[in-house]
Formats: structure tokens, C-alpha cells, sequence
């Protein structure tokens, strides 16, 4: 699959693999997923402009996370935060 069939958040978090690590890649997917699923609750993604792409990008981010079996403490996290 080339970079040009994956989503944007896909080419994000390919780069962050090749650039700094898998552990790098899935700290970075949790912290942005938690940011965009709040954003998504309280912030300015709530509007209608910008909500269409923050739930695409969550769900590219829980993607990567169940790949690399992290996802479920991201979800707990956001649960309790």
C-alpha cells in the first residue's frame, strides 16, 4: 500500500514509525486520539465543519492502537480523565 492510499492520520503515524519507533508512533496516537475525542465532547469539533474530520481521524487513530494492542488503556484513560 503505498502513502498515497492511507488516510492522513495513516501517513502521520507512518512517518512517526519510521522516524522515531513504534513506541514513539502509539504514545503520540493515544495522546492525539484522547485530544480529538475531547475536542469532539467540549471543543470546536463539535461544529459541524470540523467534526466529519476529527471522527475520521479517531478512527484511524483506535485502528492503530488495536493493531498494537494499546488501545484499551487509551479508552480507560478517557473514561476517568
Amino acid at each position: 500500500m503505498s502513502s498515497m492510499e492511507l488516510p492522513f492520520e495513516g501517513q502521520r503515524i507512518l512517518f512517526l514509525l519510521h522516524r522515531d519507533g513504534e513506541d514513539a508512533a502509539v504514545e503520540f496516537a493515544a495522546q492525539t486520539h484522547k485530544a480529538y475525542r475531547l475536542s469532539l465532547k467540549y471543543g470546536m469539533a463539535r461544529e459541524k465543519p470540523f467534526r466529519r474530520s476529527y471522527i475520521e481521524s479517531c478512527i484511524d487513530f483506535r485502528k492503530f492502537l488495536k493493531a498494537h494492542k494499546a488501545y484499551q488503556a487509551v479508552l480507560t484513560t478517557i473514561r476517568y480523565a
